[in-house]
């Protein structure tokens, strides 16, 4: 049962809606209840709510952590975007827009052996850039101007 409903979340996380010529994401009925639910309980988390007060304490956060209700409400979008982004696929392929980052088996994120492969890359010419910069330095340090 626990499996078939993890199977179920994947589907509706990784299924894109995206109508590019109305510019429109259509969600499922159960999706919305989850957002609305999510959106509710960050903005009563973030705001003044005596009901998530052990949860800020327990979180070291101050009352009203973000006072602007709108500013929490935005906060609940921005939350919901990257959500979206993290979990659907691009049309046509099998990763989602972050290249299935961050990494996590519950929704169905697993990185494609690219990400491997190019974080290689990314260290290597990362340490390749720090030695020049140290044999730059080594060599040239110490000269003077004439």
């Amino acid at each position: 049962h626990k499996a078939l409903l993890q199977r179920r979340l994947q589907t509706e996380m990784h299924r894109n809606t995206f109508e590019a010529s109305t510019d429109t994401i259509t969600i499922s009925n159960d999706r919305a209840v989850a957002i609305e639910r999510v959106a509710k309980h960050y903005v009563n988390l973030f705001g003044n709510d005596p009901a998530t007060a052990e949860l800020r304490e327990n979180y070291a956060m101050k009352n009203d952590t973000v006072p602007d209700a709108g500013h929490r409400a935005a906060m609940t979008s921005f939350f919901w975007w990257t959500a979206w982004a993290a979990t659907t696929e691009r049309q046509g392929r099998t990763t989602t827009y972050t290249n299935n980052w961050p990494s996590e088996p519950l929704v169905g994120n697993r990185p494609p052996s690219s990400t491997f492969i190019w974080s290689a890359f990314s260290v290597t010419f990362l340490l390749a850039g720090i030695a020049l910069l140290g044999w730059h330095h080594a060599v040239t340090h110490g000269r003077r101007e004439k």
